[in-house]
This record gives C-alpha cells, structure tokens and sequence, in this order.
C-alpha cells in the first residue's frame, strides 16, 4: 500500500472552502452553535481575517484548515483567536497530522503574546488535543449566539 503524502502549507481560499463544504459534523455543529454560520460561511469570515491561514492535505487533497484571526485589532492586537475545522478524513490521518501541530502552533502564534477561542463543550476530541498542546481549558459556561455550554481556552506565547 503506497505511503500517503501528508504536507502543510498556507491556504488558499479554495482550499479553505473545500474543507469547509466537507466538515466533520462536530466542526459544523461547534460553529453553528458559536456564531449561527454554516462552516462555509465562518470559514470565508474567517480567512478574511486571519493573518495566517494553514491547510493541512493528505496525498494533495486538503483535509484541515487552521489558522490565527486577530481577537480584536484595535483594543487587542496582540491577542490570536486559533481555529480549525476538518474533514472526516483528518481521522485517517490523525497521527501524522500530530506530529505536524506543534511546529505549526509555534508559527502561527509567533505574533501574539496570547492565544485564546472556545471550543464546544461536548467536543471531547478537540478538549483532549487542545489539552495536548498546552492549552488550559476552563470549566464549562453558556457562550455564543445560543448561550450553549462552551470551554473557553487559552495560552501564554
């Protein structure tokens, strides 16, 4: 069976919204939750206003998209809000897709002094990673557009 091919790069739109149109349903139902978008539209929102915008492709067929927006450009420049949303197919690729996530969390958060976002509470996978990569997580409260049970996170850079 031949190797797959597993690279990172920046995204471009396209693949951006490849990704979106193929998100996992907990990505779908995490941002629907957040902000009431469908994934397309948070991820067009999104990449407009993130300075760095990553795409994670296995065998050239993006599966992941990931980035940093800016938090609030003018009262906080220096804080990051990470995203990311995949495909199904990121779980096919979970293990190569780990060893690429610290180098890519230091890129990304190289410009910050702080990174933080929600991630869903139910949402134990991503918990588990964020955790992972040093993050800490807080206890559950109603957040976004329908005061849903979301875990703030964060991190010093």
């Amino acid at each position: 069976m031949p190797r797959t091919r597993y690279e990172v790069s920046d995204a471009t739109a396209e693949e951006v919204q490849f990704v979106a149109d193929n998100a996992r349903s907990a990505d779908r139902q995490e941002i629907k939750a957040l902000v009431g978008w469908d994934v397309p539209v948070a991820a067009h929102y999104t990449v407009v206003s993130s300075p760095v915008s990553r795409v994670g492709k296995a065998n050239g067929v993006p599966i992941v998209a990931f980035g940093v927006s800016l938090s609030d450009p003018i009262l906080a420049p220096d804080i990051g809000t990470p995203w990311l949303f995949g495909t199904p197919a990121i779980e096919r690729h979970w293990v190569r897709f780990l060893r690429e996530c610290p180098g890519e969390l230091s890129g990304i958060s190289r410009d910050f002094s702080r990174l933080e976002n929600w991630v869903h509470a139910d949402n134990e996978l991503a918990i588990r990673w964020l955790t992972w990569l040093g993050f800490t997580i807080e206890e559950p409260e109603p957040h976004g557009l329908f005061s849903r049970m979301f875990r703030r996170f964060h991190m010093e850079c």
